[in-house]
């Protein structure tokens, strides 16, 4: 028996893997089952084009589907009509859900309501009873960690400093105060220079409501802000502009570089630049005379997968 409790099988929780059927689908395709039994076709797969490869597996491989008790033959028409009719509700009513919830974040965040994920330097108050959402407010402990951080940013001081000295005097990082919410109340997690940033440009902190990524004008957030619209414009500006950037873009730019190895000597190629102002795809290793040099551009065009086994 595999199991997938806690884990919907609907396609918008795509992020989280399905263990268990995963084995399930490994079983069936290895022809080491006759029959699958199921709590109910819902549980199989809401998603459509997972019911699509279950059945055509089961199909190939003659593997019955029993439904709370029921068997169904895939290769019967009468029985594939009603497996099929059985998913088609079933992604349907997964879909229906979807969009209520959507609607209701929407809604909520029309309102100026919270959702999501607790911003740094704020709580929630929730009813004892219920477990309704009362209020989100500024956190006793935190919020004034968030408006120090904005005053000494927009004074000048640098954020790896800053970081350096949150991690002396202790002060609960975002990571931290996360688990700690979680019941993990023993492990601490250190400062980072990106949270100290994340932390003082969170538009949440300035009492804006956020929506699918964007700031909703004209919406009045239902909490109180640590810091000033102005003083959140004025650390957008600062932190935004392009001068300040002190990162080395590291995306592939060059179809082979680090991919390729080289035929003498086993070495990576790197992408360089001769006297010419010509890039080459040449070898790390430089072991002897034979190694790998060649024009980026032709290997680009027309030498991939010639490179790796030619010499000099």
């Amino acid at each position: 028996m595999h199991r997938d409790d806690g884990i919907s099988a609907s396609r918008y929780a795509a992020s989280k893997v399905r263990e268990g059927w995963r084995e399930v689908m490994a079983t069936i395709m290895d022809g080491r089952v006759t029959e699958l039994w199921v709590w109910e076709i819902s549980r199989a797969t809401r998603d459509r084009p997972v019911w699509a490869t279950l059945i055509n597996a089961c199909i190939a491989q003659r593997v019955k589907i029993t439904i709370s008790g029921k068997v169904h033959d895939p290769n019967d028409p009468d029985d594939g009509f009603m497996l099929d009719l059985g998913a088609a509700l079933a992604v349907r009513e997964s879909a229906m859900t979807s969009k209520r919830i959507r609607r209701d974040v929407a809604a909520r965040a029309a309102k100026g309501l919270p959702h999501g994920k607790i911003p740094y330097g704020y709580r929630r108050i929730y009813d004892p009873r219920t477990r309704a959402l009362i209020r989100q407010e500024p956190d006793p402990e935190t919020a004034p960690i968030v408006e120090e951080l904005a005053r000494r940013v927009l004074g000048g001081e640098a954020m790896y400093s800053l970081t350096n000295e949150l991690n002396a005097r202790g002060v609960p990082s975002p990571e931290t105060v996360r688990m700690r919410r979680l019941g993990d109340t023993q492990s601490s997690w250190l400062w980072r220079q990106d949270q100290v940033r994340d932390v003082i440009l969170s538009p949440a902190a300035a009492g804006k409501r956020v929506h699918q990524g964007k700031v909703l004008d004209g919406v009045i957030a239902s909490w109180d802000p640590i810091i000033s619209a102005e003083e959140h414009a004025l650390l957008a500006e600062k932190l935004y502009d392009p001068a300040r950037r002190s990162w080395v873009d590291a995306s592939v730019k060059h179809l082979l570089a680090g991919l390729a190895r080289c035929g003498v000597c086993g070495s990576p190629l790197r992408r360089t630049i001769n006297r010419k102002r010509y890039g080459n795809y040449s070898c790390w290793g430089g072991k002897g005379t034979g190694c790998v040099s060649r024009k980026q551009e032709w290997v680009d065009t027309q030498g991939v997968g010639k490179v790796a086994v030619s010499g000099r």
